[in-house]
């Protein structure tokens, strides 16, 4: 669907879908749906979730999200350069709020817990890199890159 902002766009790039939280009480039997997530900054694509939700301490939810800096969103979808972030709910997924910036320019990352406050992120840049939090995902600490970009022929190679 053309975006009132831009001229139409080719197949399935006019926009990205902003998220939906989607949550049930009763086992999957059945759900709430709120059509809405955090809004994204001006300039920058809807958030794209990425990677499984966890539960941390004291049963906050955490979630990492990427998103893309339009190059000029009156004209195109096109992006100059992503972003990843960490989201926290307190009320077991109802509302959310972003909480920190994981990778300055990284997309599709992803977290794992490591107990107590500590937090290992996962992000993609032109290799993956990790991140580390201790603060339950206040701050991160990093990047530390895993892999290096070999060729076109080959993605990567783990060190």
């Amino acid at each position: 669907m053309k975006q009132p902002e831009r001229p139409k766009q080719a197949d399935f790039r006019d926009a990205i879908l902003c998220s939906w939280v989607c949550r049930s009480s009763d086992g999957g039997k059945t759900w709430t749906q709120r059509k809405s997530f955090v809004s994204p900054d001006e300039g920058w694509t809807e958030y794209i979730p990425f990677g499984d939700i966890f539960a941390g301490s004291g049963g906050t939810l955490h979630v990492s999200c990427y998103g893309g800096e339009f190059v000029d969103p009156t004209k195109s979808t096109k992006t100059r350069s992503y972003r990843s972030w960490h989201f926290q709910s307190d009320d077991d997924g109802d509302t959310w709020r972003r909480t920190s910036t994981i990778g300055e320019k990284h997309n599709e990352t992803t977290i794992l817990p490591l107990g107590g406050r500590r937090w290992l992120a996962a992000a993609r840049i032109d290799a993956v890199e990790i991140f580390r939090s201790d603060d339950d995902g206040e701050s991160w600490q990093g990047p530390l890159r895993v892999c290096v970009k070999l060729s076109s022929k080959v993605d990567s190679v783990v060190h």
